[in-house]
């Protein structure tokens, strides 16, 4: 049973965070809840729970900030549960190792890619091959030209395209960077596969340049 002090102090807790402090609570759950308020009761024990009451629980301000923390500290702690849910998911979903699967997921997040289309565009690329090679030479998961590769990060080797890390981090990064270029996904997926010259070039003459890659990589049909 929870000593009735300790309860009067996170009932006080519970008023003064408010519709955060309790929609956090139902998502992150019970258990984890409970655990994340023991540094507030820590906090207030080394004061004496009756002069907790008696002052710093009628402090807004000291009261909000405790909890704010706590709830920062929720929140990263969640974030680190849907990440590995999501790692999890997209593990099984396209039947690859963990390990890739994590590092697929980071390396979209870290470039602002949407992780869904991440992997999409790896599996239709490469079929989550570390070396492949395509006809034109572009190389690993995400199929970087060297040209390309070496635009965005001069300094970097054909070799060096076929680390995993390297090879994510560019391509996502690639995309993204056509993505907010041209506001369109497809059109980006599109400028990505043939070229943003070759693109442009067609659309000025009121061509369309769909040649089918897009609607793989959006529809999830494999290469």
């Amino acid at each position: 049973m929870v000593p009735m002090k300790i309860k009067n102090v996170l009932d006080v807790l519970g008023r003064h965070a408010g519709r955060a402090w309790r929609s956090r609570s139902l998502r992150a759950g019970r258990a984890g809840v409970a655990a994340h308020a023991l540094p507030i009761l820590a906090a207030l024990a080394s004061v004496g729970f009756e002069h907790a009451e008696a002052g710093i629980l009628r402090n807004p301000p000291v009261v909000n900030g405790l909890a704010r923390a706590t709830l920062a500290e929720v929140g990263l702690r969640t974030a680190g549960l849907d990440r590995t849910e999501e790692v999890r998911r997209h593990a099984q979903r396209f039947r690859i190792g963990w390990h890739l699967s994590e590092r697929i997921y980071d390396a979209a997040v870290q470039n602002g890619l949407d992780v869904e289309l991440a992997y999409r565009l790896v599996r239709v690329e490469s079929s989550f091959r570390q070396r492949a090679i395509g006809p034109a030479g572009s190389i690993g998961f995400t199929q970087v030209q060297p040209g390309t590769a070496r635009w965005l990060d001069p300094g970097v080797t054909a070799e060096e395209l076929f680390e995993v890390d390297t090879n994510l981090g560019l391509g996502f990064r690639y995309l993204r960077m056509l993505i907010d270029r041209y506001g369109d996904t497809r059109l980006a997926l599109l400028a990505y596969n043939r070229g943003p010259a070759t693109v442009e070039a067609l659309m000025a003459v009121g061509e369309d340049p769909a040649n089918g890659y897009a609607a793989r990589v959006l529809g999830g049909g494999a290469r």
